[in-house]
Parts: structure tokens; sequence; C-alpha cells
């Protein structure tokens, strides 16, 4: 006989409240269901300040409701609480751009790089993934009406 799958929100102790406010959460995110799930965050970041990754997620729902000033300050939450979520980073950032802030989104990128130097390049295994630094774009393929810089030969007139 096998044993069930572990639940990532399980607990040893038994029951816990929060674990089953954060899964109800998660939940309504996965769903697209952001006031909804805006509102159930916002609830278990009264009671536990401290979390970070629940300041996270409160900046992703902001941002899925396009209030990008308050994405950027949960994010910035999300960071002072735990300064490894490099993930809210990205988040203020582009809430930073959207609002016209580019220049300050660019810096808020900066910065991130320097705190985190190894997430500058990919770590990804998926198919095709390449471990090249982000900052180096890929060239552009080459529309199809453009001059070759090969040359060609001019077709022989025949007489």
């Amino acid at each position: 006989m096998t044993s069930p799958p572990a639940d990532p929100h399980s607990t040893t102790l038994g029951p816990d409240p929060l674990v089953d406010q954060l899964r109800a959460a998660d939940t309504l995110r996965q769903q697209q269901r952001w006031p909804e799930a805006l509102a159930a965050y916002r609830s278990i970041l009264l009671d536990n300040p401290h979390i970070a990754v629940v300041a996270h997620n409160i900046a992703v729902c902001h941002m899925a409701l396009r209030q990008y000033p308050q994405a950027e300050q949960h994010a910035q939450l999300a960071q002072r609480l735990g300064p490894q979520l490099w993930q809210s980073g990205l988040i203020a950032a582009k809430a930073q751009h959207l609002q016209g802030m580019a220049i300050q989104g660019l810096q808020t990128l900066y910065q991130l790089s320097e705190r985190h130097p190894n997430n500058r390049k990919s770590t990804s295994k998926s198919p095709g993934a390449t471990s090249t630094p982000c900052a180096t774009p890929k060239p552009a393929p080459r529309p199809l009406n453009t001059c070759s810089t090969t040359p060609t030969l001019a077709p022989r007139r025949t007489k």
C-alpha cells in the first residue's frame, strides 16, 4: 500500500489555520480571482506581518488589477522582509515602469542584479534554454524583404 502524496501545505502538528488561509488565498490567485485573492492575502498579512511571500503575492494581485503604486509598495515590502525574494524586485521595477518611472525601474533592476549576481544567467533547464546573460539580446531574425550582403550575379543576356 502506498501513502498519499505529501501536501506542501501540510504540517506535522495537525491542522494549522494559517496554512488553510494560505491555501485558500493561493487557490484564488491561481484562479485569477484577483480582488478576492487580494483580500485574503491582506487578511493574512494583518495577522502575520513578517511573511515576505504574502507581501509578494499582494504585489502580484495589485499588478493584475493594474494598481501599480500599491504593487510597487508591497513588492518593496516583500524585498525588505525577504531579501532572497528577488522576484519581488522584478515586480517593483515593472510597476515603476508602468507608472512612467522608467529610470527608477532600471535603477531597481540594476540594484537587483547587484544583490543577486547569480540570477544574471538563465538557470532554466527547459528545452531551448540557454545560459547567456539576460542583458544580451539574441539577434533579431532578418526580415525577408532586406537586401542580402552576399553579392549575386546578374543573369547573362542572351543574344
